[in-house]
């Protein structure tokens, strides 16, 4: 992605970014200690499929938009500002396959959407800063725009957030990745990706002592 230049303190997405952390979601099963199951494929109904995309973007569309100090049960691991953070990449993806449906390029279309979501991270409700921060949205976008260079936003029949609904939405409900959300393809592919904001990430967990030698035995 050349178009779009990381503002100081994060990286670009580019097309072998380590961060961008693509699993593929298949028939195959999954890490033995994560308990050996099977990701569900069974088939749901256009009337199931249509109430369980409508209960993810109520779930997305809510964490997305909720202020300090609120929070909901329901969404993946971390703190409340990643998680609202993981929804950029879910929520943008499906607002602009929209606009493009009714004739935007994918360029236009992501720049509505960065407007909309910047403008929010400015306001404020009873005095309490938004959950989502401008960092958030312009690498969650660039999450996307890796997703679209690679997937392509054309070719995706389903983006679903990493909760009960979106996994069950999508076929990927006991996946035992990383994954915070999951696109379909038109082929019926599913795909598992996991969020970051930069590289700042853990590679080790624990403390410095054990980390040392851990890292010491990797290098």
């Amino acid at each position: 992605v050349k178009k779009h230049n990381p503002e100081k303190g994060q990286v670009l997405v580019k097309k072998n970014a380590s961060n961008a952390d693509i699993a593929k979601v298949t028939k195959k099963k999954v890490d033995k200690e994560k308990g050996d199951e099977k990701p569900q494929s069974k088939e749901i109904t256009p009337e199931k499929r249509q109430e369980l995309t409508q209960q993810d973007i109520e779930l997305v569309e809510t964490q997305l938009f909720l202020y300090e100090g609120d929070e909901q049960e329901k969404g993946g691991l971390g703190t409340p500002e990643s998680r609202t953070g993981e929804c950029v990449t879910t929520y943008a993806g499906r607002k602009i396959k929209q606009l493009m449906a009714d004739g935007k390029t994918y360029e236009e279309a992501r720049e509505i959407i960065r407007k909309e979501l910047i403008e929010h991270t400015n306001t404020k409700k009873d005095g309490k800063k938004p959950l989502l921060t401008k960092e958030w949205v312009e690498s969650g976008l660039r999450c996307l725009d890796w997703i679209d260079d690679n997937i392509g936003i054309d070719k995706i029949e389903d983006f679903a957030w990493d909760t009960p609904e979106g996994n069950e939405l999508v076929g990927s409900t006991g996946h035992g990745t990383s994954a915070d959300m999951f696109v379909k393809t038109n082929d019926g592919e599913t795909i598992g990706i996991s969020l970051k904001k930069d590289f700042k990430v853990f590679v080790f967990n624990g403390g410095m002592d054990k980390n040392v030698k851990k890292l010491a035995e990797e290098m």
